[in-house]
């Protein structure tokens, strides 16, 4: 013969029951699963330790915070300075252009043929450049090249 009945001592439910032998059996049964891991997670929060990790984790965090949105205020200060530095220099640049065109009173023919005057003068520097660097530093090259140019040069003429 089984019977049961419950214990609400402390809390918790037991249930009783008689054994074989006639003796009484306490088993106990498992608390609500929702308040035992409440209970567990307001010991743990209420601990003078947690507070103390999460005074310093909260610290830490708006630290973070604040140096990363002053890093981004700066990144984006930097942009719109920039972006006007390159619109006023573009405007500056193009007041200038307009000025000279006008003192000039060139037809558009000449202005084309000044600004790729003005590309090709840094080539004819560099191809300057390349022949002193020969003459100077290879001068063995120097005399194969002087005979077909003034060669060409007779030819020319």
């Amino acid at each position: 013969m089984n019977t049961t009945s419950t214990d609400t001592q402390k809390g918790q439910s037991a249930l009783v029951q008689l054994n074989s032998n006639g003796e009484l059996q306490w088993i106990q049964v498992n608390p609500n699963p929702i308040k035992y891991h409440a209970a567990g997670l307001w010991d743990t929060l209420k601990e003078r330790e947690t507070a103390i990790v999460y005074k310093q984790a909260l610290h830490k965090t708006w630290l973070i915070l604040r140096q990363a949105i002053a890093l981004i205020f700066f990144i984006v200060l930097l942009g719109f300075a920039l972006l006007i530095v390159i619109w006023g220099t573009g405007f500056t640049l193009g007041v200038a252009l307009q000025k000279w065109v006008d003192q000039q009173e060139r037809q558009p023919e000449d202005f084309v043929s000044a600004v790729l005057n003005a590309l090709r003068s840094p080539i004819d520097r560099l191809i300057q450049w390349a022949k002193q660097y020969v003459e100077r530093y290879l001068p063995m090259l120097k005399s194969t090249n002087g005979k077909s140019s003034s060669s060409e040069s007779t030819d020319q003429k």
